[in-house]
């Protein structure tokens, strides 16, 4: 079994000139200089059995590096420390798990050299996800911009699109505008004719409201319960409103005359009436002609009521005169 320290301080100098000599060809372009190997006292207990001892060191020396060159730059994003964590551990348990199966757990410093190589290479992952976490950071920031770039372009596109196509539009309805110019002007002296005629049928309509007020006015006290004022207002609504006509207005006017004067000369009894046959035929012809006159129903009613008190009158005078 190995005891004594000489040995390992002995592989321990070979390695370092070993590693001297790695980065020297690699980075200097050195030739490499032939080292004689480093003899064990303890023959066949070695403790990195299955591995160079040089090639070992070497690898040790390279993970120290590796782990403090990613310590100092982990600074710059302390959450990508995590990661490098896990993936050293995840290449610790499959380092050692593939020593174990191709070896076993044969004695104590197999299972030492197999701790240390998963040591080794678990250190070496973590320094690598460590060392290359900026430039990952790096590639997904570029990512990410290149993505907001290309949205921005997206954006971008889709507001000189909308623009075009509102353009468009605006330029179709300046067209449009422009060639329906004679149509609206059309229309809109039309509309003035219109406006006009309606003001012009407003006039006639109060001209004719107005000389029916001036008859009814004249003749009203002739009429009496014939025709009173309820009974004008009532025509005046029925058949010379706004809602009619300008030609139906001034024909009713026209109609409203003509009755007005028949009252006048029919309603009041003749003075030559002087037999109840005269006054019998007085009142039947004036019944007729009411019921031949353009009123309501109410007012045929009044106006008969009126002629029949007239006509009990008559009578009652003519039976006075009578002699006894």
């Amino acid at each position: 079994m190995y005891t004594e320290s000489g040995p390992f301080l002995n592989l321990l100098s070979s390695s370092i000139l070993r590693s001297s000599e790695i980065v020297g060809t690699v980075i200097f372009q050195i030739p490499p200089v032939s080292i004689p190997a480093p003899q064990y006292s303890s023959g066949d207990d070695n403790l990195f059995t299955g591995l160079g001892s040089m090639d070992l060191v070497s690898l040790i020396l390279i993970a120290v590096v590796v782990h403090y060159l990613g310590a100092a730059v982990q600074q710059m994003r302390p959450d990508f420390h995590h990661w490098g964590i896990k993936l050293g551990i995840g290449a610790f348990l499959l380092w050692a798990g593939a020593w174990l199966t191709e070896h076993g757990m044969n004695d104590r410093w197999g299972v030492a050299a197999m701790l240390l190589r998963g040591i080794l290479f678990g250190t070496i992952a973590c320094g690598v996800v460590r060392t290359l976490q900026p430039i990952w950071q790096r590639i997904a920031d570029l990512a990410s911009e290149a993505r907001r770039w290309q949205e921005r372009r997206e954006r971008e596109r889709q507001r000189r699109e909308e623009e075009i196509e509102r353009r468009k539009r605006q330029h179709q309805a300046d067209l449009d505008w422009e060639r329906n110019a004679p149509q609206r002007e059309a229309a809109a002296r039309q509309e003035e004719e219109r406006r006009q005629q309606a003001l012009v049928w407003k006039r006639r309509k109060e001209e004719a409201r107005a000389q029916a007020m001036q008859l009814f006015l004249r003749h009203r006290s002739t009429l009496g319960e014939m025709f009173t004022r309820s009974d004008f207002d009532e025509y005046l609504k029925s058949y010379m409103g706004d809602s009619q006509p300008v030609e139906t207005v001034e024909r009713r006017l026209q109609e409203l005359s003509e009755l007005v004067e028949q009252l006048v000369e029919r309603v009041l009894p003749p003075k030559k009436v002087t037999t109840l046959e005269e006054a019998a035929e007085w009142y039947q012809e004036n019944c007729r002609m009411v019921e031949r006159l353009n009123l309501t129903d109410r007012q045929k009613r009044s106006m008969l009521a009126t002629l029949s008190r007239k006509h009990t009158e008559m009578m009652e005078r003519i039976l006075g005169d009578m002699p006894i």
